[in-house]
């Protein structure tokens, strides 16, 4: 039996691998996209951000769209996983 849960969570990480989920902020200044695997893919900023006077605003907007990607990667993950366990129990 370990040799097809081993087999199951390889297939499993190599879909997340190649699986990416991207978090903006509400304003659209910051845009950050992530793997499913929780790796930081890349960071997206408007151009318009950089003539903001307040950093403050700026270090929200970063922080707000690293909480949105990581949330749509979160969704990602259980997406994946709930698509296998159906996967593996339609072919039993």
């Amino acid at each position: 039996m370990q040799p097809r849960l081993d087999q199951n969570a390889t297939a499993m990480q190599a879909r997340l691998a190649g699986a990416t989920a991207t978090g903006r902020s509400a304003d659209g200044l910051v845009t950050i996209v992530v793997g499913g695997l929780g790796d930081v893919r890349a960071v997206r900023v408007e151009p318009r951000a950089l003539d903001l006077e307040d950093v403050t605003a700026l270090e929200a907007a970063f922080a707000e769209a690293l909480r949105s990607a990581f949330e749509a990667g979160r969704r990602l993950v259980l997406d994946t996983m709930m698509a296998a366990a159906l996967e593996r129990a339609s072919a039993t």
